[in-house]
């Protein structure tokens, strides 16, 4: 499987849980965010921007990730997230701080709260198969200004 994530951080060690919150951990927890693509992953990171685009690093790095078709993978059972997990904070972070508690799997499939349709990847760097998940490639890409009008 092919992943891709926007990152200044040059690791795949879950740092950036650990210095702020996101959709599906709490703070302090060591996690990954990746999409299926590098349009998914470009939304995902620009709807959380409120800067000019003359403030965003120029180019933007692209880690093309593989995590091996075997590496362990758990999908998130929305059912029991309820009807309006989008909006539900306390349970997208709840659903995803219990899996990496529990240390199931390396990966977690979860929808996009952006275009449901599509979905992310979680890696937990912590699990045994996490070190079988690595970047590719780094691909640095400008970003097109009218994506911030």
């Amino acid at each position: 499987m092919i992943l891709w994530r926007i990152s200044v951080h040059p690791e795949l060690d879950g740092t950036g849980g650990l210095l702020a919150p996101g959709r599906w951990h709490t703070q302090g927890s060591r996690v990954v965010y990746c999409a299926p693509n590098p349009a998914t992953s470009l939304v995902e990171v620009l709807v959380h921007i409120e800067i000019e685009s003359d403030d965003l690093p120029d180019p933007l790095q692209y880690r093309e990730i593989e995590a091996p078709d075997d590496v362990s993978t758990e999908n998130v059972d929305l059912d029991a997230l309820g009807r309006n997990w989008q909006t539900d904070l306390e349970a997208t972070r709840r659903a995803g701080d219990e899996w990496l508690r529990s240390g199931r799997t390396a990966l977690f499939r979860v929808p996009s709260v952006i275009v449901p349709e599509t979905w992310n990847v979680l890696i937990n760097p912590r699990h045994r198969e996490g070190a079988q998940v690595r970047i590719l490639r780094v691909h640095r890409h400008g970003i097109d200004p009218r994506l911030l009008r």
